[in-house]
């Protein structure tokens, strides 16, 4: 998803940053440097994804595609380097 769709579907829900805030301990601007895809959370994607309706890896596709090569062996498994 798009900062702008993820920004949207939580307004729409009726979820605010501020709602956030409160609930995972961290600042606005850690929520928005996360939803914009300048900083990661894995905690706090998993609670934007929770309030969304959605998994983690809808969400925020390109942080958990990274993560599931993260490993030297999977990223050459994945070049076709055994």
């Amino acid at each position: 998803m798009t900062a702008e769709s993820i920004k949207k579907e939580l307004s729409a829900r009726g979820i605010e940053y501020r709602d956030l805030v409160a609930e995972l301990g961290v600042t606005r601007g850690a929520i928005s440097l996360i939803i914009n895809g300048k900083s990661v959370s894995d905690r706090v994607q998993r609670a934007i994804a929770a309030h969304l309706g959605m998994k983690p890896e809808q969400v925020f596709p390109e942080y958990y595609q990274r993560k599931q090569f993260s490993k030297p062996n999977e990223r050459e498994k994945a070049r076709g380097n055994p």
